[in-house]
């Protein structure tokens, strides 16, 4: 396996797309420039795209033509799954010294 990473260039437009996000002025051109280096990593060899950026999950395309892994989502899927593993373990603590 590899990593293929955007170009200098493409990472520059990545961080103006990041900022006009958080500043809410996302323009159209933005959307196709993030999908644009989206296609290009994919035309490198790309098997994936990680949009380790919270931002950029809120403007990409909800469907892409390789898996894109959406770092804020996957973050919270494991935070919920931890959360609860510790919620059930606590129950079966306490319903073991009730049997007791």
């Amino acid at each position: 396996m590899c990593i293929i990473k955007p170009s200098k260039k493409e990472m520059e437009i990545l961080e103006q797309i990041i900022r006009n996000v958080i500043a809410e002025k996302v323009t159209r051109q933005n959307k196709l420039e993030l999908l644009m280096i989206a296609k290009s990593l994919k035309e490198k060899g790309a098997e994936g795209i990680i949009l380790g950026c919270t931002e950029l999950p809120l403007i990409f395309p909800k469907r892409f033509n390789i898996p894109v892994f959406d770092s804020l989502n996957i973050l919270a899927e494991r935070l919920l799954k931890c959360h609860y593993e510790k919620r059930k373990k606590k129950a079966s603590y306490f319903e073991g010294k009730l049997l007791n």
